[in-house]
């Protein structure tokens, strides 16, 4: 309120867009460009600047969602084999890869307030977006085989988009058989 709009600046590029921030405001996450020109996730903080959290591997990294104290960081870049690939960064461990359903793709978008859990979308081994959840204990899961029971004959959930601070609410993008088109979903985790 007292400083107006801020400024973050880029990784020496022409451009940087922010998509996510901490709950108390500390650390913004999103990409900018590199002054190579290329695509790059990065991490802001008021004492330290734009932070570049670099690639998998290749040269092109994008940051969506950062967890509630802004040490988790979630987003995708390519990896070595130019495959795009659901990344989750942490200050200790920096980029991990955090796998595919069996496909060549995977992004991360949302992630919970503690940083444990992470939804977004990847490709399964027939090569059809489904949405996933994500977590060290499980690894990555299809929503559509976990929680299948809830889902109308037919119908699919492609796209998980964000996840509530506890981690049980999340919601995205799905085909609705009944009606023949796509919508929102807002999925219960933990409906009986």
């Amino acid at each position: 309120a007292s400083g107006g709009m801020q400024s973050l600046g880029t990784l020496g590029g022409f451009e940087s867009e922010s998509h996510s921030v901490s709950a108390d405001g500390n650390v913004v996450v999103g990409y900018s460009n590199s002054s190579a020109g290329s695509r790059r996730a990065f991490r802001w903080t008021a004492s330290g600047g734009m932070q570049d959290l670099g690639t998998l591997g290749s040269s092109w990294s994008e940051a969506f969602s950062v967890s509630a104290d802004g040490r988790v960081i979630v987003g995708y870049s390519d990896n070595a084999a130019g495959q795009l690939r659901a990344f989750r960064w942490t200050t200790g461990l920096g980029m991990q890869d955090i796998g595919t359903l069996g496909g060549d793709w995977s992004e991360a978008y949302g992630v919970s307030a503690d940083g444990r859990v992470v939804v977004g979308t990847a490709s399964n081994a027939s090569g059809e977006e489904r949405a996933f959840r994500w977590t060290a204990a499980r690894g990555m899961e299809d929503l559509n085989a976990t929680y299948e029971r809830l889902l109308t004959p037919g119908s699919v959930l492609r796209v998980a988009r964000a996840i509530s601070p506890s981690g049980r609410y999340i919601v995205g993008i799905g085909w609705n058989a009944a009606t023949g088109r796509s919508e929102a979903f807002l999925l219960d985790t933990g409906s009986p």
